[in-house]
């Protein structure tokens, strides 16, 4: 799937419900900003979540969030509330988000999370599950597999060979 405009959100799926999904694949799409505007918001090029997400025996994998100048938060997953209202809650459970990619103009974007963004009024939590061989590149990027400025809990889980490339400044290869 492709999702393209000034705001966008979940390339896969857009989620303000409740989705528990098991043994599924979220994979090769695309959420980018409309490459004739001058900037825009791009969240979750696989999965954008608003309320609940439920993953087990997932994986969410090849998707690419990306942004010419702008922000951009996820490119596996975004869990964050755009209107500020309510906390998004994404359970891992026995799943993967690997070789994702988030990505914006050296020089005119902010890049956060290459697998999984969680936003400020966020929850995420992994438990036996991978983040690996993810990507955030832009202006700035941090957390090549995780960005949580919310809460995150991982337990017995694998985080491994994400990376995060910046022209201005990286931080967390692995987790933020």
């Amino acid at each position: 799937l492709f999702a393209t405009g000034a705001s966008v959100g979940g390339g896969g799926i857009w989620n303000s419900g409740f989705a528990n999904l098991s043994g599924v694949a979220v994979t090769h799409n695309r959420a980018d900003v409309d490459s004739s505007l001058p900037s825009g918001q791009v969240f979750g090029g696989g999965i954008h979540n608003e309320a609940s997400v439920n993953l087990t025996n997932s994986q969410v994998e090849l998707n690419v969030a990306e942004v010419i100048m702008g922000d951009v938060s996820g490119g596996g997953i975004s869990n964050f509330n755009s209107t500020g209202s309510g906390d998004p809650l994404l359970t891992l459970n026995a799943s993967s988000v690997s070789t994702n990619t988030a990505q914006g103009d050296p020089m005119a974007s902010f890049i956060q999370g290459g697998g999984i963004h969680n936003g400020f009024n966020g929850t995420v939590d992994a438990l036996g599950s991978q983040i690996r061989n993810n990507v955030a590149s832009g202006r700035n990027a941090s957390g090549g597999g995780i960005n949580s400025p919310g809460v995150l809990t991982v337990t017995s889980s694998l985080v491994a060979s994400n990376v995060a490339t910046a022209s201005f400044g990286s931080s967390g290869g692995g987790i933020v």
